[in-house]
């Protein structure tokens, strides 16, 4: 597998829906790349499934509310 994946196969890899790791991309800044940025480095899902925090600035946590909706997945 290439280090670099789509955002279908992101999503697939971190047993999310499509729709729904979009949105985790979005709340959680995880790293995009490539031209027009559309392509995750499963290091960066790895480290972020470890810690989701690993990518949110100190002060762009947001509410608690939305930090206790996700749920790491164990490998």
């Amino acid at each position: 597998m290439s280090p670099f994946l789509t955002p279908a196969q992101a999503a697939k890899y971190v047993a999310y829906t499509r729709q729904h790791f979009g949105r985790l991309v979005k709340e959680y800044k995880i790293p995009r790349y490539g031209p027009e940025l559309t392509r995750y480095r499963q290091s960066d899902l790895d480290a972020w499934m470890e810690n989701p925090y690993i990518f949110v600035s100190p002060s762009s946590t947001g509410s608690a509310r939305r930090r206790s909706t996700f749920t790491p997945v164990k490998a």
